[in-house]
Parts: structure tokens; C-alpha cells; sequence
């Protein structure tokens, strides 16, 4: 089975989700999940998110921090948030939180569509195959 693994860089919880809701809205120059913070505003997905999202023919796992740390334990000290694709169990980062922190939407998007492609993901079958 192959997806795009988004991890966004926020613990799951009512609780993180009023902090963070209230940080993006009095500070959200230091908020620390530039992934929400591109592809979220403050009532929800973006439009423009939501239908790439819907364009693209791989499965998708979106994980909190915390949910990730318990899925990937391997991954636990890894600079998040982070895009990775998933093969077999195995994670590949195609997009770093370092790259994520410079991106909008827009280039988010193109960065998406380029790595995948960069990983000559090949579509057979309605099933995405790594070839890298």
C-alpha cells in the first residue's frame, strides 16, 4: 500500500487544539506547524487544500505529532511537520519541515507534485507504485 503521510507539527486533544487555535490567532508568526498553517485557516482546511487534496489519487494519512511518535517510534526525534510517502511500511520524507517552513500553498502544492513525481510514482491499476 502506498500514501502521502502528512505530520503536522501539533499533539492531537481539545485542550492542544484551543492552544493552538488561540496561538495562530494572537501570534501566528511563531506558531510552530507552518503545515497548518498553510493548508488551515482559523474555520478550517483551505479550499484550495481540500481540492488538491481530493485531485490526488494516493491514499493520504494525516498524523499529530503525538499519533506519529506512537506509529513511526523510529521517527520520534525527526524535525516535524513533514511530508513522507509510505511503501511497505517504510517511510521516505519528501518534503522536510525545513522546506515546509518556506512554502505557501501554492508552492506546497508544487513541491507535492514534484517529489512525486521525483519518486516515479507510476499509477497501475489504481494503485500508486514507488520506482525509485
Amino acid at each position: 500500500m502506498h500514501k502521502v503521510v502528512f505530520v503536522y507539527n501539533a499533539d492531537t486533544g481539545l485542550m492542544n487544539g484551543m492552544f493552538d487555535f488561540f496561538h495562530k490567532l494572537v501570534k501566528p508568526d511563531t506558531y510552530q506547524c507552518s503545515l497548518c498553517k498553510v493548508t488551515h485557516n482559523m474555520t478550517g482546511m483551505r479550499n484550495a487544500w481540500k481540492s488538491y487534496l481530493d485531485s490526488l489519487a494516493l491514499e493520504k494519512d494525516f498524523y499529530h505529532r503525538d499519533e506519529f511518535k506512537k506509529q513511526f517510534p523510529e521517527w520520534t526525534n525527526h524535525p516535524l511537520p513533514a511530508v513522507f510517502l509510505l511503501k511497505d511500511e517504510e517511510l521516505t520524507e519528501i518534503i522536510t519541515a525545513e522546506n515546509l517552513n518556506q512554502l505557501d500553498l501554492p508552492q506546497l502544492i508544487d513541491k507535492l507534485r514534484e517529489e512525486i513525481m521525483l519518486c516515479k510514482v507510476d499509477f497501475t491499476d489504481g494503485i500508486y507504485y514507488k520506482t525509485k
